[in-house]
């Protein structure tokens, strides 16, 4: 627990969500609804789609833990920015494709289809990555903080 102490909670956050969108990869993308004979699901490492997914979310993991552990993310280094908006903004768009894909394909017979909750999770945490480096840190950094509000730091003169 100490590692996970170490970091700043802006990096913290990153890994956090990285680590949901490596699992939305094993999770089912698609699900094919044939009737009796049961239900088909489709996870991403049916294609390639989802070792695409793993390699982004390995950078993004990878770009969190580079530098100082308890400082926060350096955006002046353009290559944590970028790096952070190409990796969850190329996540998300392979999760929107995806949810394209499946929208897309017409009920036949009784057969249908559905999205999954990977590619949906896949999506948010794309999002969520690439968000990151348009999100003020002070708001990152009263995260988890009970009671507190940003009038307390003032002090009283």
């Amino acid at each position: 627990m100490d590692f996970i102490k170490g970091f700043h909670k802006q990096r913290l956050a990153v890994i956090v969500v990285a680590v949901l969108g490596l699992i939305s990869v094993f999770l089912p993308w698609a699900t094919v609804r044939t009737g009796i004979f049961g239900n088909i699901s489709v996870n991403a490492m049916e294609g390639w789609d989802g070792w695409a997914v793993i390699i982004l979310m390995a950078g993004a993991i990878g770009l969190a833990i580079r530098g100082t552990r308890n400082e926060e993310l350096d955006f002046s280094v353009s290559q944590t920015k970028w790096g952070l908006i190409a990796s969850g903004g190329a996540s998300a768009l392979i999760a929107v494709m995806n949810l394209i894909d499946v929208a897309r394909i017409p009920s036949v017979m009784g057969i249908t289809t559905s999205v999954g909750i990977g590619a949906i999770l896949c999506l948010l945490a794309g999002a969520a990555i690439a968000a990151v480096p348009f999100i003020p840190v002070a708001m990152i950094n009263n995260i988890g903080n009970k009671g507190t509000s940003s009038n307390d730091d003032i002090s009283a003169e």
